[in-house]
């Protein structure tokens, strides 16, 4: 079996990055782009060649997986990405109802005529992504939305929290964009939230994040 990685990691430094760190962010990248599925093997051996280095690295990097819950270890069976189940998209989504919904109600209180720009600018960036066969760019112009939204809500435990789960969000959100006409769902479901944002509306902002997430995990739900 070949294992799809994709093209090596970037890390910006003025040095060199480690072994362990380049492998790390290859295998991350691969496993929340779903080039690596879930339960699919990860033997260290076959890793390791396709990265051209030892397994030292591998190992390390699987270990420092494995902590984020991305990769599972038995020691009788091996290595493998993690499974994701119904019961944990639907938590996940649940959870982000809760914090987004009062990120996008913090936000419609306290933005400023400049956080409006870098929603709209975020906003336009999607739109030129939509039906463009790059899912991968859409989700991730879906995610900057989500994310500045937490920024400008001002609420430094909200953004914490989100970042705990962050890996787990990706995958799941990964899981709700493979259907191809949801990022231009999303991105209309975006400009509604934005709308209320900048009418200043924080019932309303909440609400349209809150049917915007349902809608997400619905779409998640038929696909997984």
């Amino acid at each position: 079996m070949t294992i799809e990685l994709g093209s090596a990691a970037t890390i910006l430094s003025d040095q060199p990055a480690p072994l362990k760190d380049v492998a790390y962010e290859r295998l991350k990248q691969a496993i929340l782009s779903g080039r690596l599925h879930p339960g699919q093997p990860l033997p260290i051996q076959e890793l390791a060649e396709t990265m051209e280095m030892s397994r030292t690295p591998v190992r390390e990097a699987v270990r420092a997986l494995e902590a984020e819950g991305l990769v599972e270890v038995f020691p009788s069976r091996g290595t493998f990405v993690s499974n994701i189940s119904v019961d944990d998209i639907r938590e996940l989504f649940e959870l982000r109802e809760a914090l987004e919904g009062m990120a996008a109600r913090l936000a419609a209180q306290r933005r400023t005529e400049e956080d409006l720009r870098v929603l709209e600018q975020i906003l336009q960036s999607a739109h030129a992504a939509t039906g463009s066969d790059r899912l991968d760019r859409e989700k991730e112009y879906g995610a900057e939305f989500h994310s500045a939204l937490a920024r400008i809500a001002g609420n430094s435990r909200i953004s914490a929290i989100r970042e705990d789960v962050k890996l787990n969000i990706d995958r799941a959100r990964l899981i709700s964009y493979s259907s191809p006409q949801r990022g231009a769902e999303a991105v209309e479901e975006h400009h509604e939230i934005l709308e209320a944002i900048r009418l200043g509306d924080a019932e309303l902002a909440e609400q349209t994040m809150r049917r915007h997430l349902r809608i997400s995990l619905q779409n998640a739900l038929k696909l997984i």
